[in-house]
């Protein structure tokens, strides 16, 4: 089975999103600076409200606001800072292979992924999972690294259901 698409910056980006998103290590730090660290802002009215002239009920409504405004926008906020960055380090140095055309195999208990600079071969048995969603096909490696095959790449919903099934049964160990 032979897949050829080119891998985009947008592609790139939602990958590290998505993973962004499932990894446990990221979502317990996004909740103690989303949640736990604007706490901080609930208590700062206390100390202003001896050191200055405005009550404490103006202080606990400015901080009030800003607490919640964190909260809700923290995220939308991390977001576009993580595309910023992958974006710009996307730009430093070359970074072959990391976008552009690919050529994506599945044979003889191999996956070869060939791009213009690398041509990149892994066992089968080295899959530790598959994650399917709307957009994508990660197949992951390892916890960091993963295939992205965008959906976008199939011609038809035959051949995409094929080979999400040739997928699955890989991640299953049934079909090898």
């Amino acid at each position: 089975m032979e897949l050829e698409f080119i891998l985009m910056e947008e592609d790139y980006i939602k990958f590290n999103i998505h993973n962004m998103n499932i990894s446990e290590t990221y979502r317990k730090s996004i909740f103690i600076q989303r949640y736990i660290l604007p706490i901080i802002f609930l208590i700062v009215p206390f100390v202003l409200a001896q050191i200055s002239k405005p009550p404490f009920l103006y202080w606990m409504i400015v901080f009030g606001i800003l607490f919640v405004v964190w909260i809700c926008y923290y995220k939308k906020y991390l977001i576009w800072k993580i595309k910023r960055i992958i974006k710009r380090r996307l730009k430093e140095g070359k970074n072959n292979g990391v976008l552009g055309k690919r050529i994506f195999e599945i044979r003889d208990n191999q996956i070869i992924e060939t791009t213009e600079h690398t041509k990149e071969f892994v066992n089968i048995n080295s899959v530790e999972k598959v994650i399917i969603n709307e957009e994508y096909i990660f197949i992951y490696i390892n916890s960091m690294q993963a295939y992205i095959i965008p959906l976008r790449v199939f011609k038809n919903g035959e051949e995409e259901d094929r080979f999400r099934k040739y997928i699955e049964c890989i991640n299953k160990n049934s079909c090898i």
